[in-house]
């Protein structure tokens, strides 16, 4: 059964250091390419979906947006741009599923497009998923139950879909690739660049189940190797894309085809 894209909020003291990295991150980016650090904010970190507007456009941006990057950029300390970062995370609402967008537990799915491809992702619902986390082995019959409803759900609604897509960092983790299918997970290949950092299909990595910036993470963003014209290699992890067609799916998960 498709579950409600619940909105979720984590307290502004948990994800304090991870948006700290980010806007560090940034003002890195910044400087060493030359660009304006407002432009940059949307491009090289993840605030904007975090804050609830959804996918950037930089050519539609969201009047508050507009605003908070306004204020972020007449406060250069780094200190002063973290404190207002959390206070107007805090006045944002809950960052909602995007409405183009099924949820069926930590996955979920958006309608197929016109050549019958459907996008598959990944949210982190946190403590939701206990101290273990939702890739644990203890989990994995939860994430294949929901994985199971998901297909169950496209061969019921979508019928006309041929094959399902995805690109994330997690494709490089066993524990991830291991809940699908072998010919889907053994698809991947690297994501053409450039790669988008608006989102969490790299930046996801940063953090852990809880939202704590992982160990090491914040010297590899903010002290190692950089290209300012590639800021996502400065990820020790890129983003893979897999795809397969959906039979190969509905049969490993037991669903009857359409």
């Amino acid at each position: 059964m498709a579950m409600a894209g619940a909105a979720m909020k984590r307290p502004a003291a948990d994800v304090a250091d991870y948006f700290d990295l980010q806007l560090r991150f940034a003002d890195r980016v910044a400087r060493a390419s030359g660009r304006p650090f407002a432009e940059l904010l949307g491009e090289t970190t993840n605030l904007h979906r975090r804050f609830g507007f959804g996918r950037h456009d930089p050519a539609a941006p969201d009047p508050k947006w507009r605003d908070f990057v306004a204020g972020l950029s007449a406060r250069p300390a780094p200190e002063d741009r973290l404190a207002w970062t959390l206070a107007a995370y805090d006045a944002a609402p809950p960052e909602p599923l995007p409405p183009d967008q099924t949820a069926f537990g930590v996955f979920a799915c958006e309608r197929a497009d016109e050549n019958g491809q459907i996008r598959i992702h990944f949210h982190n619902l946190g403590d939701a998923e206990g101290p273990e986390g939702p890739l644990a082995h203890s989990r994995a019959p939860a994430r294949r139950a929901e994985l199971t409803a998901m297909f169950a759900h496209i061969a019921a609604t979508q019928p006309e879909a041929r094959r399902l897509a995805g690109a994330s960092w997690l494709y490089n983790l066993e524990a991830y690739r291991r809940l699908f299918p072998p010919a889907y997970a053994d698809s991947r290949t690297p994501c053409p660049e450039p790669h988008r950092l608006s989102g969490s299909s790299t930046w996801g990595q940063a953090v852990d189940h809880r939202g704590e910036v992982r160990p090491g993470m914040r010297e590899r963003l903010l002290e190692g190797p950089l290209d300012p014209d590639a800021p996502w290699r400065a990820f020790p992890l890129q983003a893979l894309m897999t795809k397969a067609p959906l039979a190969v799916f509905y049969d490993f998960y037991g669903v009857l085809r359409p």
